[in-house]
């Protein structure tokens, strides 16, 4: 099932050839932009530059199968042209409940986000596209987005964001513990609900 492949003097357009043509077998590929072809030598245009795996299977019989795969870079990515960053609105009056969008010039088709509080080791990360955070405590976060475009490209946007307010937090003790019969509830609050 293996093949070999070239760039086409138009845009855009590869040409694929199997590198076993026999007319008893049948061949399926699929140029991952959701189209295929069932010859053994193939011409395909891509609508737009990116990169594509595409696969040949080639059927010797129904229970008989082999499938090769590659990976191609259709056209220039154009990466230094591709920009992507994020904005954000803050969901409720205290401002710690934060929406996060990623905007960019391309069609995002991947998102993962790290927020990080400045001066700590520690890291959230989160693999959702515009997800919503809740922060629990207050001070500067670095808050990044590593996008994946629908033109193959990788970019990573970061920004410092701060938070000032945070809901209000308390302390629940309970005594005797364990309790057998009864028990007393003590409650603190940093501040008045």
């Amino acid at each position: 099932s293996d093949f070999t492949y070239r760039p086409g003097n138009e845009p855009n357009v590869f040409y694929f050839t199997a590198n076993v043509n026999n007319s008893t077998l049948k061949y399926v590929w699929t140029f991952g932009d959701g189209t295929g072809a069932f010859i053994p030598d193939a011409r395909h245009q891509f609508n737009r530059p990116g990169k594509y795996t595409v696969c040949l299977t080639v059927y010797r019989g129904e229970n008989c199968a082999a499938t090769t795969c590659k990976e191609i870079t259709v056209g220039p990515l154009n990466c230094t042209q591709t920009l992507v960053k994020f904005e954000y609105t803050r969901l409720n009056n205290i401002g710690n409940v934060i929406k996060f969008t990623a905007v960019g010039n391309q069609p995002i088709i991947s998102q993962r986000w790290t927020i990080q509080m400045l001066n700590s080791p520690n890291q959230i990360v989160i693999n959702t596209n515009n997800p919503t955070y809740t922060f629990t405590d207050t001070g500067f976060y670095k808050v990044c987005l590593r996008a994946i475009t629908a033109n193959g490209c990788i970019k990573e946007y970061c920004e410092v964001i701060r938070i000032q307010n945070v809901p209000p937090q308390c302390t629940l003790q309970v005594a005797p513990n364990p309790a057998t019969t009864q028990i007393t509830f003590r409650l603190e609050l940093q501040q008045p609900l």
